[in-house]
């Protein structure tokens, strides 16, 4: 396919880009107080349309004149571009954002380019590895949803996928700009790509078009100490050729890499042919993130359920799994259950009542004789989203109207099987 480059843009457009992010109007003769300050700064924009949007959304919840100024007299803008690699202004953008933000942006380097995500995807991610401020984190609701609004419609720090409307990516640029100031943080594994390593690395993801994982890929990790993130991710789409539906990961990343990165907040091993992981979690105590989606994990062993810190378990596609973990409801931090397509689940195991920060539970499976287990669910006031009682021939009247669906305001839709 043809590659088709874009000239800059002429200063109207890109004053007309400015005046709609940042006082969502055509052009500033409504707001002549900003009129000729706005104009200087997007001379400084230099026609890219993408610093007139993040400068212009960097303003748009700003109104006093003088933080117009400071922005405009800011010495960022006169950082050589071929010492910092990256358009200043987009710099600029980013020196503005509230801490908490900057570390929720900069969590990004850790993705490759052009990878597409969903909200639900990255707001998971970020509560695991405890980027929401404590007010934040104790709302029983919209968690984590008000820090990505501002980071892709206040900030435009992450725009929709063209090519699908409920997944998001963010700019080439963008991606360079959190590279550039995340540091000795985060770092991501690419193929063969050869790459100095750091112990202070906390935050790592690994892409990879091999078949086979063994070991000497994983070699670098064992030099990160204080590694919190582990996470593989599927290669963008026009890059799997060919494109496999099986990964096969050495049993020494299993049983001797992972239990000595004690310090493991988020763990996925999604798209793994693994079967079983007992001795897993017994030095994983920090874990607040699994994922073992698309596994054929066939038995998830009590230990499991050790990890009170655990507050995502992603079990989607399992369909190998039979059954939950009999204490289960020792997960008492637990915020997010997904079980879809773990078609073989049968039952679900007693103490769902003891889960009572659940706030995402996909599907609750009631098995033959285990119709008053429906009763468990009454007490977890937060459910929320989509939610589907399942095997419900089991469940006589009196106990299911116990639930009181109707008083659980989060549900926004329900299925019953």
């Amino acid at each position: 396919m043809k590659a088709f480059y874009l000239d800059k843009l002429s200063h109207p457009d890109c004053l007309f880009i400015f005046a709609q992010h940042a006082l969502k109007v055509r052009n500033f003769d409504g707001h002549l107080q900003f009129k000729e300050v706005g104009e200087s700064i997007v001379k400084k924009c230099n026609g890219l349309c993408l610093a007139a949007k993040a400068i212009g959304s960097l303003l748009r919840t700003v109104k006093d004149h003088s933080e117009w100024e400071k922005i405009y007299e800011s010495e960022i803008w006169n950082l050589p571009e071929d010492l910092c690699g990256i358009i200043s202004t987009l710099r600029l953008s980013y020196h503005y954002l509230p801490s908490h933000l900057k570390r929720c942006f900069t969590y990004y380097s850790i993705f490759p380019k052009d990878y597409e995500f969903k909200e639900e995807e990255i707001i998971l991610l970020w509560r695991a590895e405890g980027f929401q401020q404590p007010k934040a984190k104790s709302q029983a609701k919209g968690f984590g949803n008000q820090y990505f609004q501002d980071l892709i419609m206040s900030r435009s720090f992450f725009q929709i996928s063209s090519k699908d409307k409920s997944r998001f990516v963010i700019h080439d640029h963008m991606n360079d700009l959190a590279q550039l100031v995340v540091g000795e943080i985060c770092c991501r594994l690419e193929g063969e790509k050869q790459q100095k390593f750091s112990h202070r690395f906390c935050h790592s993801a690994y892409v990879s078009d091999d078949r086979y994982h063994i070991v000497k890929k994983f070699e670098a990790f064992y030099q990160m100490t204080s590694l919190r993130t582990f996470l593989p991710l599927p290669l963008p789409l026009p890059l799997l050729i060919p494109r496999y539906d099986e990964f096969y990961l050495s049993n020494v990343v299993l049983d001797d890499l992972l239990p000595r990165l004690s310090y493991l907040r988020v763990l996925s091993l999604r798209g793994y042919e693994i079967y079983d992981l007992t001795n897993l979690f017994k030095n994983l105590k920090h874990l607040c993130y699994l994922n073992f989606s698309s596994t054929k994990i066939n038995c998830l062993h009590d230990s499991l359920c050790s990890l009170y810190h655990l507050e995502t378990l992603i079990l989607r596609n399992c369909s190998k799994r039979k059954n939950l973990p009999s204490k289960i409801g020792n997960l008492v931090s637990l915020h997010f259950l997904d079980i879809r397509g773990a078609d073989s689940i049968e039952r679900m195991p007693s103490g769902f009542d003891q889960l009572t920060k659940l706030q995402t539970l996909s599907n609750f499976v009631i098995g033959k004789g285990d119709g008053h287990l429906i009763r468990e669910l009454k007490i977890l006031s937060n459910l929320g989203g989509n939610f589907c009682l399942s095997e419900l021939e089991n469940v006589n009247g009196r106990d299911a109207r116990e639930v009181k669906l109707n008083e659980k305001p989060g549900i926004d839709g329900l299925e019953l099987h």
